[in-house]
C-alpha cells in the first residue's frame, strides 16, 4: 500500500473522518474538538469549524 497524501494539521489525533460522495471533500473530526475539511485534490484546508461552549 502506498501513502498517496499526507495532511498536517496541529493535532495529530483524529477521531473519525468521512468523505463527501461527489466533491473532493475530506471531513476529520479531531480529539480537540475541531472539525476539519479538506480538499483532497488540492492538499488544503478549506474550513476549520471550532468547539463551542
Amino acid at each position: 500500500m502506498q501513502m498517496l497524501t499526507k495532511f498536517e494539521s496541529k493535532s495529530n489525533r483524529v477521531k473519525g473522518i468521512a468523505f463527501h460522495p461527489k466533491r473532493p471533500w475530506i471531513l476529520a473530526a479531531l480529539h480537540n474538538g475541531s472539525v476539519q475539511l479538506w480538499d483532497y485534490r488540492m492538499g488544503t484546508l478549506l474550513e476549520r469549524f471550532d468547539e463551542h461552549d
